[in-house]
Parts: C-alpha cells; structure tokens; sequence
C-alpha cells in the first residue's frame, strides 16, 4: 500500500496532466485518451484531483489546523494591562517545588505551612498551589527573626 507521499506525488502528477489537457481544450478537444484507451471526461477528471486534494492533508497541515482550533476553542485572549504586567514579572508566581527550594525545606513542610496558614498561598485551576514570591519573601523574613529553626541549634 502505498504511503501518503505517494498519493501526494500522484495527485501531483494527475493535477498536472488535467492542466495540459485543460490547454488542450482550449484548443478545441473536449475528451483525453488515458493510456488504457478509456476516454475521460475532462471535467469529471479535474473535479475528481481536485477532490482528492482537498481530501488529503499533510500531517503538518494536519497538526497546524488542529493547533489554529486549540487557540480558537480557548478563546480570546485576555488582554492585560500594563500595570498587570509588570505586577506579573516583578512578583512571580512560584510552585509548590521551587518554594520548597527556596525555603530549604521539603514540599510536605511547605503544605504544612499552608494547611497551618502561615504561608499564604493561592490555588491554580488545577487546584495547585501558588505563592507569590513577595509572600515567601516575607514569610522567610519573619522566620529569620522568630529565631532558628526546631533542631538548628
């Protein structure tokens, strides 16, 4: 069975011979001999390539069409304003791990300190949860003054 850069190459092939014999036509000649002898109508030919063109995609064609519909099933974007911006960049928002990293700490001690309410957190759509780095930022600040940790000593 041929693969699909075979039928492409075919339809290639057949789309260049309906545009010879469409020239030809024009010449005054209204049916093509096949190789095989069997007449054709030119018109059902071109109608039939052009089916089959239409029919057949690439598999890139066939990922960025599939891509353009993720971006319109999304919908619009949400347009953010400039102060929204720079709130973003300047204060990151941070995960579970990287939290637990900067904290040097494990990630259960970090969701101790949210479950307790000592660290403030915000929770993703995916229920995941969030911090500002602002608020890890204090939240090491006021341990760094409460004192050395349980076992540091």
């Amino acid at each position: 069975m041929p693969d699909l850069q075979d039928w492409h190459k075919r339809i290639e092939l057949e789309a260049k011979a309906t545009e010879r014999t469409l020239a030809n036509l024009r010449g005054g000649t209204e049916t093509e001999e096949r190789p095989s002898g069997a007449p054709t109508i030119v018109a059902e030919h071109a109608a039939r390539v052009a089916a089959v063109k239409a029919a057949t995609t690439t598999p890139a064609e066939h990922r960025e069409s599939a891509a353009v519909a993720n971006r319109r099933a999304r919908g619009p974007r949400k347009e953010e304003t400039r102060e929204e911006l720079l709130s973003r960049l300047l204060d990151p928002t941070l995960t579970l791990e990287e939290t637990a990293r900067m904290l040097e700490v494990c990630p259960t001690t970090v969701r101790r300190y949210t479950n307790r309410g000592i660290l403030p957190h915000e929770r993703s759509q995916g229920n995941q949860r969030r911090f500002k780095l602002s608020s890890v930022l204090a939240f090491m600040e006021s341990q760094a003054r409460v004192g050395p940790k349980v076992g540091e000593e």
